[in-house]
């Protein structure tokens, strides 16, 4: 996870630790500079935000159309009780408009 912290105190416990490889580009939970000191490269991926954005909009109309409860009331033999709500017209807000949000 790119939360979890990589002070220097814990790099100096890991003296076989030789590559430490981050989602992204941009990691503020590492001590690059003691992982430099300690001998550790550290590297990431370029990263693509559009996975991101399309679970997001995948888990949104999966949320308002009750895709989750519809399905298992297929499998337990009902019929669909619902078709949820349609997006049609509606505004959806975004906190953060960073190179994910801006997707």
């Amino acid at each position: 996870r790119e939360r979890t912290p990589f002070p220097r105190s814990l790099l100096e416990r890991l003296p076989k630790l030789q590559l430490l490889t981050t989602t992204g580009m941009r990691n503020a939970a590492i001590d690059l500079d003691a992982a430099t000191d300690c001998g550790v490269v550290v590297c990431g991926t370029g990263g693509v935000g559009y996975p991101t954005a399309e679970l997001t909009w995948g888990l949104i109309l999966a949320l308002v159309r009750h895709i989750p409860e519809e399905d298992q009331a297929t499998r337990a033999g009902q019929w669909q009780r619902s078709l949820g709500l349609g997006l049609n017209g509606k505004t959806l807000g975004l906190m953060g408009l960073g190179r994910l949000g801006s997707q």
